[in-house]
C-alpha cells in the first residue's frame, strides 16, 4: 500500500520537477503493483500522460537547441 500512496504523490508533483528517474521508478512500481493484481488503469492513463508532456517538452527544448546552434552557425559565416 505505501508503494502505491508513493507513486500517487510522485504524479502529483509538478511535472517540470520530476526527474527521468523518478518516472521510470514510478513505471516499475506501477507494474510491480498490476503483477499483485491491482487495477490501475487510471493510474497507467495519469502517468502516461506525464511522460508524453514531459517528451514533447524535452523534444521543443531540443529544436530549440537545434534552431539556436543553426543562427549561431549562419551568423558566423
Amino acid at each position: 500500500m505505501n508503494v502505491l500512496l508513493a507513486l500517487v504523490e510522485t504524479l502529483n508533483k509538478p511535472q517540470h520537477s520530476l526527474t527521468e528517474t523518478e518516472l521510470s521508478n514510478a513505471r516499475s512500481d506501477l507494474v510491480e503493483l498490476t503483477e499483485a493484481g491491482f487495477k490501475l488503469n487510471w493510474l497507467k492513463t495519469m502517468l502516461d500522460e506525464v511522460s508524453l508532456d514531459r517528451n514533447k517538452e524535452n523534444i521543443a527544448d531540443h529544436g530549440s537547441q537545434v534552431e539556436q546552434h543553426i543562427k549561431e552557425r549562419v551568423g558566423g559565416c
